[in-house]
């Protein structure tokens, strides 16, 4: 490239510079990466730049004259550092001056023959004024006039950089320009956002975790008497299933494992009791999810309203990024109690009705132990919350606060996630039994047949119909590549020619249509990736993760700390996958 591009490119890469400048020696600056003392000079062959600290934090870099214009490095003089080697020196000043530098005399090296007046070791070109800077050429300074449609900024001239009054993205920062096109000042993206087309975007993934709230995780890991209500059991020292989860929770909840991630806490269908008992306290078990039927049929609003309120106990901020820690917390402290929201339950009452006909709703929430196991149902319930209302790919806007996500800004009048085709959308479920509502391996709601539904897709007509990698092979979506013929493999540890995995089981696909994917407003789909972390070892919860594409882990010793470093795991992974294929785009 030419030296006017070399100057151009040093402007945008010496405003990051001064931002690193944290991490310099005291009174130095970093360039390259390296910690450089004030007057010190660094040169990058690789980049045509020589740098010099000027002050602390004030590096100045001008283009190297040993570089060719195409960007190149003359290899006789690749190794050349000693600013003071005459042949070097000579070659790189005739290059300058040959690039147009000249004086009033017309001398290439700026001063008239035989004169050893006064001399200039500046590295980096100075801003006379907007319009003019001045070089050193063979030690002397000389004085030149910006070409048209160039500006003097530090570094020397240049051309405008990005769109007039734009922004673009410059080694992580973004980089606005005035209505000329050339670049005034940079700003670094908070942290867990990246810089995307001039804008700091959000690379959170979207997580859901699924919590086995049924009556068996009442069962006792060791020997305690229960606790009077609210608690129900030693805080410190829980002895139900629950009680153990619920710990490990509320110190995952507080750890590094949330950030840079959204988070929402669902349950298993529960309402609300006026009355308060140990171990359900407040809760107990609800049958909404029954109203869904056994059919692949869309939700009904009323009952998605309904096993709304029963479930999900914590959303995903739509107004913010990040995670609602005091609001998970709340949900794991060992304490609940009903109080008065409204003054009658008979208008405008989502809770219950108290003696007076008031109405009353948690105050302190608490998951509680009550009921069956719907796995698949549940699983269901996430991937519909998160299309109807988290996604909202091709939604029409008029202005970004239409999209109602931090995720989203609206183009061209449509919702649009700038970052969606590498944002992770998991499911992580925990489970202490296996399915009891649909346990045939043809059901609809069977939990296998979801997590297959939101990882890879079900019936389909090519692979692009599949997400996460599966292949169409007779009209379903496999992983493994499998044929039909080969499903009589063993549901767990069978093998398909080429050592690849089997097929654990057939399940029912009735057709590429409606209800195969989750789907997004534009039609467009999201792959859901599916982790079962499960201390029962039910035959059968491996599968829900084998198609859901996730992890299993079975946990053999009920324990807070142990399931933390279980759950940690699956979150880091879960952003690592995001920020990968950010990188790989």
């Amino acid at each position: 490239m030419g030296n006017r591009t070399i100057l151009g490119a040093l402007v945008l890469a010496s405003i990051a510079w001064l931002a690193a400048c944290d991490d310099a020696a005291p009174g130095g600056c970093v360039i390259f990466d390296q910690p450089v003392a004030v007057g010190a000079t660094i040169e990058n062959f690789d980049a045509c730049l020589r740098c010099v600290c000027q002050g602390p934090d004030q590096p100045g870099c001008s283009a190297l004259p040993a570089c060719e214009r195409d960007g190149s490095v003359r290899p006789t003089d690749r190794g050349v550092r000693d600013r003071g080697a005459v042949d070097a020196g000579r070659d790189a000043q005739t290059d300058a001056a040959t690039d147009g530098a000249t004086d009033a005399t017309g001398a290439l090296d700026g001063r008239p023959p035989g004169d050893d007046g006064p001399t200039c070791t500046e590295t980096t070109a100075v801003c006379v004024d907007e319009e003019t800077e001045r070089v050193c050429v063979g030690g002397a300074p000389v004085t030149r006039t910006c070409p048209p449609g160039q500006r003097c900024l530090p570094g020397g001239c240049i051309e405008p950089s990005c769109a007039p009054g734009g922004r673009q993205c410059n080694l992580g920062r973004v980089v606005f320009c005035d209505e000329a096109g050339f670049p005034v000042r940079s700003e670094a993206c908070p942290s867990g956002q990246i810089c995307l087309e001039g804008e700091c975007l959000g690379a959170e993934p979207n997580v859901v975790l699924l919590v086995d709230t049924s009556g068996s995780m009442a069962s006792a890991v060791r020997a305690a008497q229960e606790a009077p209500f609210p608690a129900c059991e030693d805080a410190i020292e829980p002895y139900t299933r629950l009680g153990v989860v619920k710990l490990a929770l509320d110190r995952l909840f507080a750890s590094n494992a949330l950030d840079q991630l959204r988070l929402a806490l669902l349950r298993f269908p529960q309402n609300l009791s006026q009355t308060a008992t140990c171990p359900q306290g407040h809760q107990r078990a609800a049958n909404t999810l029954s109203e869904l039927g056994s059919e692949s049929l869309p939700f009904d609003d009323a009952v998605y309203a309904r096993l709304r309120r029963a479930m999900l106990t914590v959303p995903i901020e739509r107004s913010q990024l990040g995670s609602d820690r005091p609001r998970l917390a709340s949900w794991v402290d060992f304490g609940e109690r009903l109080g008065e929201v409204g003054p009658d339950c008979r208008t405008d009452c989502e809770g219950i009705c108290g003696a007076q006909d008031e109405c009353l709703d948690v105050v302190d929430p608490e998951l509680r132990p009550d009921g069956a196991t719907p796995l698949g149902r549940s699983l269901a319930f996430a991937g519909e919350y998160l299309q109807r209302e988290i996604w909202r790919d091709g939604r029409p806007c008029v202005e970004d606060a239409d999209c109602d996500s931090p995720h989203y800004e609206c183009r061209q009048q449509v919702c649009t996630d700038l970052l969606g085709s590498c944002r992770g959308q998991v499911v992580v479920m925990f489970t202490d039994g296996g399915e009891t509502a649909d346990p045939n391996v043809g059901d609809w709601y069977h939990p296998a047949t979801q997590a297959r539904r939101m990882a890879v897709g079900l019936g389909c007509n090519a692979d692009a119909d599949c997400g996460r990698g599966a292949a169409c092979v007779d009209n379903e979506c496999t992983i493994g590549r499998c044929s039909q013929a080969q499903l009589a493999c063993h549901p767990v540890n069978g093998r398909c020619p080429g050592d690849e995995p089997c097929v654990p089981m057939l399940l029912r696909s009735p057709g590429f249509g409606a209800g195969q994917r989750f789907v997004n407003p534009d039609g467009t789909t999201h792959d859901i990736q599916v982790h079962v972390v499960d201390v029962s070892g039910a035959p059968g919860n491996d599968q829900i993760a084998w198609w859901g594409t996730g992890r299993y882990l079975r946990v053999e010793e009920l324990e807070a700390d142990g399931l933390v470093q279980v759950f940690t795991p699956l979150l880091e992974a879960a952003k690592d996958e995001t920020l990968r294929c950010i990188v790989e785009r």
